[in-house]
């Protein structure tokens, strides 16, 4: 059960980069683009420490459950 949700979760990711992607060609002015989100994230060290952690901490329990 809980590895399915990992599983899932993981394959959210991919899924909505795709969403964001695609929305942000078709509305440009209402979507930030992938470069844009990613160049806001990486200017906060908290946001990037937090992303570090939870990436970090998301993988740890999905590679030792399988």
């Amino acid at each position: 059960m809980t590895r399915d949700i990992a599983i899932i979760g993981y394959l959210s990711v991919p899924l909505m980069l795709g969403a964001l992607i695609l929305f942000s060609r078709f509305w440009p002015n209402m979507w930030a683009s992938p470069t844009d989100v990613l160049s806001l994230i990486w200017q906060n060290r908290a946001a990037r420490m937090t992303l570090l952690i939870f990436v970090w901490w998301f993988g740890w329990h999905f590679l030792l459950d399988g």
